[in-house]
């Protein structure tokens, strides 16, 4: 919903469902609120109360498109969201998603939203079809090689950023020849895309010689309205740094075929690279040729992506699709703020 632009979402369900993911969207522009439904509601419905929370939401926030999604407790007593929708007096309209957290795939809600945004004339057939191959695309990448490949897989800090910046830096000192790739998931890229633009800087001050192949996920022409604002934002931006891409390999919602894309594009035009920085979703790009130094937000990501994969250095950005939320221009990430005092 955050995604289509949606300005405010009611959660039809008691006060603390979503606590944390509500205020999280809050930080993106997003106004959350939950319908309060309480014990009585649990037994005699609670179709009133959710009139009455999107009808005052409407009033006090005047949203440009409002959200109404179910919860586990208004959806298991039975509560129809789209007749009680149809009560509310407004002419804003209103994507309406009957779904509850009690689904064994999670993109199960995401594939539902994108039905109803259908109906009510929000997207096309055609995006709609693409949105969901991506989605089935990013499930198959995570069960293969990301954090649900399998049972259980224990976190870990991985490798120390200064004992990886120093090998890197030393790389470019030597004049190897470097591939980086940014293969970033959505707003996830405004941070992503400052170690990209961190490794170009300790190009261009320590060996400016050197090669430097630039790939990122930025095509702006394609996915929903937040996610074509973010690649074009992003993009713009390292334009404005002086870093340019000589490879464009898809949009930010395609990052996991985006990643083959740009393998088979540097095996294609750059077989002879001698190192590579994979940044974003690194275990969509199989490539194990290196070193690969891979940057990542999942601690769970780091064992296969180094057991599996074979990768020589993972680093985890902590908490940084949390920093993400609310972001409308590149901004520091660990790794490329450690790459920056080697400098100094």
């Amino acid at each position: 919903m955050r995604d289509f632009d949606v300005d405010l979402i009611v959660m039809h369900g008691p006060p603390g469902c979503s606590f944390k993911h509500g205020r999280l969207l809050e930080e993106d522009g997003v106004v959350v609120l939950t319908s309060a439904m309480g014990e009585d509601n649990f037994v005699f419905g609670g179709e009133d109360k959710l009139v009455e929370t999107i009808e005052r939401g409407i009033d006090r926030f005047d949203p440009d498109l409002v959200g109404v999604v179910g919860t586990c407790a208004s959806m298991i007593i039975g509560e129809d969201l789209g007749s009680t929708v149809e009560k509310v007096d407004c002419d804003v309209p209103i994507l309406t998603v009957d779904v509850h957290s009690g689904f064994r795939d999670n993109t199960t809600g995401v594939k539902m939203t994108l039905d109803r945004a259908l109906e009510i004339g929000l997207v096309g057939e055609d995006e709609v079809s693409r949105q969901k191959e991506m989605l089935e695309q990013a499930s198959i990448v995570e069960k293969r090689l990301g954090s649900a490949n399998d049972e259980y897989i224990p976190p870990s800090d991985g490798d120390l950023k200064l004992k990886v910046c120093r090998e890197l830096v030393s790389l470019i000192e030597k004049g190897s020849k470097g591939v980086v790739v940014l293969n970033a998931k959505k707003e996830t890229s405004y941070i992503f895309a400052d170690v990209l633009h961190a490794v170009n800087q300790v190009k261009e001050e320590v060996n400016p010689g050197s090669s430097l192949i630039n790939i990122g996920n930025l095509d702006s022409g394609r996915g929903l309205p937040r996610v074509r604002e973010n690649a074009e934002t992003v993009g713009r931006q390292l334009k404005e740094f002086g870093v340019e891409l000589d490879f464009v390999s898809g949009s930010l919602d395609e990052y996991p075929v985006a990643g083959e894309r740009a393998k088979n594009w540097i095996l294609d035009n750059h077989p002879d690279y001698d190192y590579i920085v994979l940044l974003g979703v690194p275990h969509a790009v199989e490539i194990s040729d290196g070193p690969v130094i891979s940057v990542t937000n999942g601690p769970r990501g780091v064992v296969p992506l180094k057991n599996d994969l074979g990768h020589d250095y993972v680093v985890v950005e902590k908490d940084l699709h949390t920093k993400c939320m609310g972001l409308r221009e590149i901004d520091s990430s660990r790794t490329g703020m450690t790459l920056r005092e080697l400098l100094e």
